[in-house]
């Protein structure tokens, strides 16, 4: 969460790669506005329905809301501090605070940054295939070490 952190990290463990998993504001608004949780057995869901177009050279944003089952829908309740004030201060806390962290790895040439386009079925094989491509640069200087 912190540069002092990830200094100390690098101190106590090889750091190979830091991912930095990213989602335009925007849509990270939208999907945190539309969480809602069933009062009734505790379970979350996302009522955001979000399709961005591609722009401006970004890939476009296709997250369909994750439905509740007809038993949880009369039970859906917004989280008190799910609006919008408050989202753009956590977002703004994060910036202050993840700013430094990006700007360690990135200077050891250790960030991959990774733009979450997607739901869960979507991005995973995605995000599985960068993974795997940092495994296998990395395995041939394990070897040789």
């Amino acid at each position: 969460r912190t540069a002092a952190q990830a200094a100390a990290l690098e101190g106590a463990a090889d750091v190979a790669l830091a991912l930095n998993l990213s989602l335009r504001e925007e849509v990270l608004v939208e999907k945190c506005l539309g969480r809602r949780m069933c009062s009734h057995c505790g379970g979350n869901y996302n009522v955001a329905d979000i399709r961005l177009p591609a722009a401006g050279g970004r890939p476009a944003i296709v997250m369909p809301p994750l439905a509740a089952p007809a038993e949880c829908a009369p039970h859906l309740e917004r989280r008190s501090d799910d609006n919008e004030a408050t989202v753009l201060r956590r977002l703004e806390l994060y910036r202050r605070e993840a700013g430094p962290v990006e700007a360690f790895y990135r200077a050891r040439g250790l960030l991959e940054d990774f733009e979450i386009t997607g739901g869960i079925p979507e991005t995973l094989p995605r995000l599985m295939r960068c993974l795997e491509r940092h495994a296998d640069a990395a395995a041939p200087a394990a070897a040789s070490a």
